[in-house]
């Protein structure tokens, strides 16, 4: 057994000690001596090593935590169901409690479903009812009214006389006839009295109704009143002529007729009409009326810049500012929809306003508004200048005032006074006349053409004539081929009119795509028309509803057909295309009448093509040019 040696070795003297650190590998830290067993120093590890057997204890702690896992699993999950079993029960009860509320509204429901129907029954009945009793309220005052004339017939109605106490409207009545020269006895006269005013707060007397012994003497007086006002147009029938000197009041004489028959009295009165040729196609516009008095008319012109639209309008006196302002306002939302000129005319009863002739502001005559210092002039003119609008009415009345406005927004009208007037003329209206240029210039008509009937041709005829012509003679004497095709056509030419008819193209008023059933059907819809608008026969009118109805209906086929086959049909033949909208255009060649250049005129297609044959690089215009400035 090799001797046991101490490690480390004891040395011989102590400067021979060295400081040595823990080496982990003994064996290469110590010196190599092949006489001292070492042992292997195993290496540390980084953790502490895994038991290599369960301890008792660890046991014990898993089977006690699986034991109380258990416990609370059984403990939770009777807890749970007791929870849901309380929840629902909870729930349960709210939906049997939901459940009979429900069933209440639905029978409440059935209950009001029930009455309502019952009451909607109940109000057909009433409406019939109240239809029933507002005929018979219009009957029995139809009948009411009737019987009123009726009583009414032979009393006149005075107004104007002014009132004094110590009058004698006998007497008043006599002198009335003695100045229109119409005898009135006393015996003539049943009764006379002053009515009361329909207006308490007006400052005019009260008006006088006489009744009369007849109607013959009612009518004697009104007759004489008018030729006695029209013999004297300066001096009408006046309170001075009643004995009344001191201030001169107009007295007016009509029937006593009553408020339901007659708008006198009425604070509305007035009346708008527009009459329209029949060569002007016209339609009225009457969703641009508004509640005031006005009408609305659409003229069609040739204009490029759209259609004319007219309106009459009348303001009654005195003019309320809140009519106004709904007259103005609903004229202002016209002119942003219409694509066109507009142009206002009619009565706005603002004589207060003073019009001043202005031609500098533009090309044609204007006025500019003076004296209009109140709330109903500044509307106007506010209106006027934000809308672009101008008044042309020059004309004023016998007392110097303007009560008829003219008002447009394009330049190139005028007004004048009418000198041959188709009415009475009052004198606070003179009668105007309106001229508007640039809106529809007369169109140079288009020459008849005349078109061959090959239908009819005499196809022998032309055979023979061109067998006995000699072409070899024709053209022995022509060394050009341009010369040969000539004389080639021009025989030609001369054999067609010797043998195919002509006859003169017609324009048809009717489009393209009407059938000739449709326009044989439309003619007989006009002879009905006619000879209803003739005799008055209730089965004529219906016959020509009927007719109408299936007119209407035949037409919209008819172009449905058309446009069906111009479809159809123009990869074949294009120029159907062009067709088609050579029939939706004007029947007129949009050529004025009258051309001007340098001062010459053209009338006709052939001097207009000579002068610009003549003059290549001129240019053309028409006095009516379509545009607004007025070239």
């Amino acid at each position: 057994m090799p001797r046991t040696v101490r490690t480390p070795p004891k040395e011989s003297s102590a400067s021979n000690i060295t400081q040595a650190s823990s080496e982990p590998n003994i064996p290469a830290a110590a010196p190599e001596s092949s006489n001292v067993c070492v042992r292997q120093k195993r290496p540390r590890m980084d953790g502490s090593p895994e038991p290599e057997f369960q301890c008792p204890k660890t046991e014990l702690i898993d089977c006690i935590r699986q034991e109380i896992r258990s416990v609370l699993s059984l403990e939770i999950s009777a807890n749970i169901k007791k929870s849901i079993t309380i929840e629902l029960g909870d729930i349960k009860s709210v939906f049997n409690d939901l459940k009979q509320s429900v069933d209440f509204m639905s029978e409440e429901f059935d209950r009001m479903k029930a009455e309502l129907e019952t009451c909607r029954n109940g109000n057909k009945i009433l409406h019939k009812e109240n239809d029933s009793l507002r005929h018979t309220i219009s009957e029995l005052s139809s009948r009411v009214n009737l019987i009123e004339q009726h009583a009414r017939q032979q009393n006149i109605e005075i107004n104007g006389i002014p009132e004094s106490k110590a009058e004698n409207l006998v007497k008043t009545v006599q002198q009335i006839g003695n100045v229109i020269s119409c005898s009135i006895k006393d015996d003539d006269i049943l009764s006379v009295v002053r009515v009361r005013k329909l207006d308490p707060e007006s400052s005019n007397p009260r008006a006088v109704v006489v009744k009369l012994r007849s109607m013959l003497l009612r009518d004697t007086i009104l007759t004489s009143v008018m030729n006695y006002n029209k013999a004297h147009p300066d001096k009408k029938l006046n309170s001075q002529h009643l004995g009344y000197a001191n201030s001169i009041k107009p007295v007016f004489v009509s029937e006593h007729l009553d408020r339901a028959s007659t708008p006198l009295g009425s604070k509305k009165g007035g009346g708008v009409l527009i009459a329209v040729s029949k060569a002007i196609d016209s339609s009225r516009v009457a969703k641009w009326e508004s509640d005031a008095e006005d009408l609305w008319v659409k003229l069609k012109t040739r204009s490029g810049t759209g259609d004319l639209y007219i309106c009459a309008a009348y303001l009654p006196p005195p003019v309320q500012l809140g009519l106004l302002d709904s007259i103005l306002n609903n004229v202002e939302a016209v002119m942003e929809s219409a694509r066109g000129d507009v142009i206002i005319a009619g009565d706005f009863n603002l004589g207060f306003i003073d019009w001043s002739t202005d031609n500098t502001l533009c090309n044609s005559p204007c006025t500019i508004a003076g004296n209009f210092a109140n709330r109903l002039g500044y509307t106007l003119v506010d209106f006027m200048s934000s809308n672009s609008i101008t008044q042309i009415n020059t004309v004023k009345n016998c007392y110097n005032r303007t009560l008829d406005l003219i008002l447009c927004n394009f330049q190139g009208g005028s007004v004048s006074e009418c000198k041959n007037p188709m009415s009475l003329v009052d004198v606070h209206h003179p009668p105007l006349d309106i001229t508007i240029k640039n809106i529809s210039p007369a169109i140079l008509k288009s020459k008849c053409s005349v078109k061959y009937n090959f239908w009819k041709a005499n196809f022998v005829l032309a055979n023979e004539r061109l067998r006995s012509i000699d072409w070899a003679r024709l053209f022995s004497g022509l060394a050009d081929v341009d010369l040969m095709v000539d004389v080639f056509y021009e025989q030609l030419n001369r054999i067609v009119d010797e043998c195919v008819p002509k006859h003169n193209r017609q324009n048809n008023k009717f489009p393209v795509w009407f059938s000739k059933c449709l326009i044989r059907l439309l003619n007989e819809k006009e002879k009905l028309r006619l000879r209803f608008k003739k005799y008055k026969n209730p089965r004529d009118k219906y016959e020509y509803r009927i007719l109408e109805e299936r007119s209407r209906i035949m037409i919209k086929s008819c172009y449905r057909t058309y446009v069906t086959n111009t479809e159809d049909n123009i990869r074949l033949n294009p120029k159907a295309f062009w067709s088609f909208v050579k029939a939706k255009r004007a029947k007129s060649n949009g050529i004025p009448s009258e051309m001007y250049w340098n001062g010459k005129m053209a009338t006709s297609g052939e001097e207009v093509k000579e002068n610009i044959s003549r003059k290549p690089g001129l240019s053309l215009k028409s006095p009516t040019a379509l545009s607004k400035g007025g070239d």
